[in-house]
């Protein structure tokens, strides 16, 4: 199956040009302003603040968070925070470097997964695609986004798309150029993935095993692999990386913890959020496959595209179709269903199967099979992302000229506390209208070019939509929603005199969640009742009810957008 446009003598020199473009887009949109915002809550802060009282702890085992044990997740992104702390301190930077590198490694294991998919199948565009899967995983809006957050979840989807990559090496191998005979490949391949999912299992636990195992069934079962998937899930020496790798830590932290850990981690955040709903994420069956249409923005219109070329005859379906692509489409479905009928929804579920999307785009991108290759879908796949960035850029621009319409909507808010917020971040975008105009231009700029030059034009815009969105706006939110915090932290520091005293003052917040003021105070800050001798941190909207809830009254030592710190007498 050949590609459809025609071959060029400077065809290699194009896709280089173009792979290094596509990593240059990566590493901006996962990298730029990554520092310049303080952490959010609930994820960030816990994460970090979990980080640093181990770090201060010097315990590299149990995590802990506001010095009480931490079961939600498994080490491996704590020990990566750490080390990030350790070199480049402190800071917000340093809490999502480790994302944001392992970020790179999921878009690098995406695109990898399909350069091997097309150097089997289309082999003289295989660049193509390694660049397209690049440039498709970087810029996906969900992505992005979870590569610029201090969680897990990068990490974690890193070690699954390298999991499955491996397996589907293990399962289709290549032996044209390979000393090894295929069994002996196999092995190989799969040892090798069985590292890689030992260390799923440090980052989030069984879900890294969970995944791989049943996609990589389903692909051997309609793909006609289910004896050589047999003989290589049984693989002993395979076994003995995955426990070499994960079981160590397991042992540790139980000899630590006690069936406390088994209860709060197997127990409450494994089973319990399947069979109960946590924390109000609860949806109905089609929450995920709608998750997938936004989390792939500016994508749409392939992603659709890829789907429906399933069901036609030309050779952009049949190449989608191909049993070399029955492992994308298995990790993907899974996930869909199996999520689907989980209590709990969270948005981040949907990526486990979103790199199979990824995968499939790709091939069907750097193909140029079928639909792929007209001119009215190229047009299209133009068009789509540069309405994105106009109903953006241009949604921004008509609100801050219509001063009456942005403060109607901000009353519709009935958080007092997010109404406050975002009338700040109202005025931070509004002082920043000259860069709003100069986005908008240069996404009008790259239209114009990718009518000419495709690739260039359509790599500009998804580089606007990311450093618009990821690098410039929703920073600003993030500043105006915890930099009041940081502010608060900074007032108490120069307050407390002596905070080694015999009796030093209690800090705590009340009618607030937010680790990240512990990270940021470098000092455990927990949640409590108040009482006489108090410095409370909580919402400004709730001074009164302070006083009508506890009895207590006290004096406003700083009110900062929305956030209060109350020194009770």
């Amino acid at each position: 199956m050949n590609a459809v446009d025609p071959l060029r003598p400077n065809r290699r020199l194009d896709d280089l040009l173009f792979l290094v473009a596509a990593w240059l887009v990566a590493g901006l949109i996962l990298f730029t302003g990554l520092g310049h915002a303080p952490l959010t809550d609930l994820d960030e802060g816990a994460f970090s603040e979990a980080s640093r009282e181990m770090l201060a702890r010097g315990d590299w085992v149990s995590p802990w968070l506001l010095d009480a044990p931490r079961f939600d997740k498994p080490v491996l992104i704590h020990w990566l925070q750490m080390l990030s702390f350790q070199a480049f301190g402190l800071n917000s930077f340093a809490a999502r470097l480790p994302s944001a590198v392992m970020g790179l490694v999921w878009v690098g294991a995406m695109a990898g997964w399909a350069y091997l998919i097309a150097q089997r199948l289309l082999p003289a565009v295989r660049h193509r695609v390694y660049a397209w899967g690049v440039l498709i995983g970087a810029s996906s809006l969900g992505v992005a986004a979870m590569s610029r957050a201090a969680t897990a979840d990068a990490t974690l989807n890193a070690f699954l798309v390298l999991t499955l990559l491996l397996v589907w090496r293990a399962l289709w191998p290549t032996e044209r150029r390979s000393p090894l005979q295929p069994e002996e490949s196999g092995r190989l391949w799969i040892r090798l993935a069985a590292v890689t999912l030992g260390l799923g299992l440090l980052t989030k636990g069984p879900i890294a095993l969970l995944v791989p195992a049943a996609a990589s069934l389903i692909a051997a079962l309609t793909a006609g692999r289910f004896r050589r998937w047999l003989r290589l899930v049984f693989d002993p020496v395979a076994w003995a990386l995955v426990l070499v790798m994960a079981a160590p830590w397991y042992v540790l932290q139980f000899q630590a913890q006690g069936m406390a850990f088994v209860e709060g981690f197997l127990g409450l955040h494994n089973l319990g959020r399947f069979t109960n709903t946590m924390h109000g994420f609860s949806a109905g069956p089609l929450y995920y496959p709608g998750w997938m249409l936004v989390a792939t923005l500016p994508w749409t219109v392939i992603l659709l595209a890829s789907v429906l070329a399933v069901l036609g005859r030309g050779n952009g379906g049949q190449l989608i179709r191909r049993r070399e692509l029955h492992m994308c489409w298995s990790v993907l479905v899974f996930v869909l269903v199996f999520f689907s009928f989980s209590a709990t929804k969270l948005p981040h579920y949907g990526f486990y199967g979103l790199s199979g999307l990824v995968v499939i785009m790709s091939l069907a991108m750097g193909a140029g099979l079928g639909v792929f290759w007209h001119r009215w879908f190229k047009a299209l796949t133009l068009l789509w992302p540069l309405l994105m960035l106009g109903l953006l850029l241009g949604g921004l621009a008509y609100l801050m000229a219509s001063a009456d319409l942005s403060q109607q909507l901000l009353g519709q808010l009935q958080d007092v506390y997010y109404r406050t917020v975002l009338q700040e971040t109202w005025g931070r975008l509004q002082e920043q209208s000259l860069l709003l105009a100069a986005a908008s231009c240069a996404a009008l700029a790259s239209a114009l070019v990718g009518l000419r030059f495709y690739k260039t034009g359509l790599t500009g815009l998804v580089l606007l939509f990311g450093l618009s969105l990821h690098g410039w706006l929703v920073p600003q939110v993030m500043q105006s929603l915890r930099e009041p915090m940081v502010q608060i932290v900074t007032e108490i520091q120069q307050r407390l005199v002596d905070p080694t005293a015999a009796k030093p003052t209690r800090i705590i917040t009340w009618r607030l969640t937010a680790p990240s003021l512990s990270f940021a105070a470098q000092r455990v800050i927990i949640a409590a009742t108040p009482q006489p001798g108090d410095w409370v941190i909580m919402p400004s909207h709730l001074i009164e009810a302070l006083q009508l809830e506890t009895g207590l009254s006290g004096r406003i030592m700083s009110e900062r957008t929305g956030i209060a710190l109350i020194a009770i007498p």
